[in-house]
């Protein structure tokens, strides 16, 4: 499997408005829910449930959220460029997000 597989263009964000993970999912999931990958609070609920057990931060800026799950027909994986503040996922240890 490779990550471009789950990727559609019309479900790429380019500027966020979200400060924090729950924002950041609550911003992804209605932009999911709105393209038709699936209902906007279970897919939030998802992306929240699968940070907190694992945060998806992979280093250097970057953290890619996703989630699979009863609920959820597809892997649901998002693109976002952060908005002008870097975000703050998983531990406070880790260097901030830029790109999630």
């Amino acid at each position: 499997m490779r990550l471009r597989d789950f990727l559609r263009a019309d479900f790429v964000l380019t500027r966020l408005d979200a400060k924090d993970v729950e924002g950041v999912m609550e911003e992804v999931s209605a932009r999911a829910g709105a393209v038709g990958v699936g209902s906007a609070q279970v897919i939030k609920e998802r992306l929240l449930e699968r940070e907190r057990l694992h945060p998806t931060i992979m280093g250097a800026g970057l953290a890619i959220p996703h989630a699979t799950g009863p609920g959820l027909p597809v892997l649901v994986v998002g693109v976002v460029l952060a908005g002008d503040e870097p975000l703050v996922f998983g531990a406070a240890d880790q260097d901030p997000v830029r790109v999630s």
